[in-house]
């Protein structure tokens, strides 16, 4: 986690959203990744498991399993000792940069890490309140970005605008979302944000290559006139 962090710390050279750890002559990964690049060069062994974290408060025996690639994960919070008490909040990742899940009946996959069970202690539900604009999520960012001024571009629709104020650079760490006195579910809305702007740019990218075929299509046809 946290590449572009670790990438300048370590030499100074800065990568933004449109830009791969490679582009500046690096690359991150953590130990697992290492071990199975390992055993799939020296070995020839396919990545067929994974370290994975069953955690939480809702866990009666917190735990790191080594297990196959589609193992459900109702087995593993088994293995764990089952639930003390049923969990109100299951997140499949850590608390900060996980994804809401209805259940555990979901399998292992080689990007998964783990899954977060939460108690009602745990887990702060509540409502949104309008953004009073304290910056609170500003001095926060990890990313030196204005999430106040991005999700307000959000919620009105100017996707270019808010790409202008760094919406792909985000790195969707969720430190905006957690000092934010309002409860706005900043990290929510810019994944969400993402995802139009990602697809109106694979838009935009077929109807120039089909702008781009169309035009040498008629030059051809000029030429073999002429």
């Amino acid at each position: 986690g946290s590449e572009r962090q670790l990438i300048y710390a370590t030499t100074k050279r800065a990568i933004n959203s449109t830009m791969l750890p490679a582009d500046a002559g690096c690359i991150v990964d953590n130990v697992d990744t290492i071990c199975s690049i390992y055993r799939a060069v020296k070995l020839g062994c396919p990545l067929m498991q994974r370290i994975v974290t069953i955690t939480g408060q809702a866990v009666n025996d917190p735990s790191n399993f080594n297990v196959c690639i589609g193992t459900s994960y109702v087995e593993l919070v088994e293995a764990a000792g089952g639930f003390i008490v049923q969990p109100k909040k299951i997140i499949s990742g850590g608390p900060m940069m996980g994804f809401a899940m209805a259940d555990a009946n979901f399998p292992v996959a080689k990007g998964t890490s783990g899954v977060t069970f939460l108690t009602k202690e745990e887990t702060y539900l509540t409502d949104e309140d309008p953004c009073i604009g304290c910056g609170n999520c500003v001095s926060k960012c990890a990313m030196h970005l204005p999430p106040v001024l991005i999700v307000r571009e959000l919620n009105a629709g100017n996707y270019a605008k808010a790409r202008r104020y760094g919406l792909m650079d985000c790195i969707e760490c969720g430190c905006c979302a957690y000092v934010c006195p309002a409860n706005i579910r900043l990290v929510q809305r810019f994944r969400v944000g993402k995802g139009v702007v990602r697809r109106m740019m694979a838009e935009e990218k077929i109807k120039a290559d089909l702008a781009r075929k169309k035009a040498e299509a008629e030059s051809k046809v000029k030429e073999t006139a002429e």
